[in-house]
């Protein structure tokens, strides 16, 4: 990171690692916004210090639901599912701004980032 690096405005951790909220808040900028999508049971701490002072915000994001998940099993486990269907774009990690402009703006389909 360069010198004049001020931080991310947001982190989104899909990973659900206990050590990934600690390491994140100090790497966002002030006012920045943290997104847990990963699940795990661990707990985990941060400095309160660094969120008040930072004005950092962390929100959880989880949305789908029982029979949601029961049904995507379902649809899973047929080989001949036309999955690739259900991709509107893929785009590469450099553009990734573009691909959450697209899934904002509630593009038929899903927004792939590929690394």
């Amino acid at each position: 990171l360069s010198k004049d690096f001020k931080g991310y405005d947001a982190i989104i951790d899909c990973s659900g690692h206990p050590s990934v909220p600690q390491m994140a808040v100090r790497l966002l900028k002030r006012g920045g916004q943290l997104v847990l999508v990963g699940i795990n049971s661990a707990p985990f701490s941060i400095a309160m210090d660094q969120i008040v002072r930072g004005e950092i915000s962390i929100d959880g994001s989880y949305g789908i639901t029982r029979r949601n998940y029961e049904e995507v099993l379902k649809l899973a486990a047929i080989p001949s599912y036309p999955f690739e269907k259900l991709i509107a774009e893929k785009v590469p990690f450099t553009q990734c701004t573009k691909g959450f402009e697209k899934a904002l703006n509630k593009v038929s389909g899903k927004v792939v980032i590929t690394m």
